[in-house]
């Protein structure tokens, strides 16, 4: 069995999985409720933790044109929530 570290998460991290804890959330509130943070900043922990199975993204095309991008938590995610009190 291959030894694996535990995951850290940054204090962006952690907030952004404490926007979505009660429910989904568009990009640009997840943006706009994070202004401390760059937009760099967010999206590449935004990437990191989709990567990692702490949220996923939803693309929802819209009929008339454009489409708004969301986050939700996913299995680990919620599991690290639960976790912590």
């Amino acid at each position: 069995m291959k030894f694996q570290k535990p995951l850290r998460l940054n204090e962006c991290d952690i907030k952004i999985l404490n926007l979505l804890r009660t429910k989904p959330q568009e990009l640009f509130s997840i943006h706009e409720n994070l202004s401390s943070y760059s937009d760099q900043e967010i999206s590449l922990n935004l990437s990191w933790l989709e990567k990692k199975f702490f949220i996923k993204k939803s693309i929802f095309h819209h009929p008339a044109g454009g489409s708004s991008i969301n986050y939700q938590l996913d299995a680990l995610g919620r599991e690290y929530l639960s976790n912590i009190k």
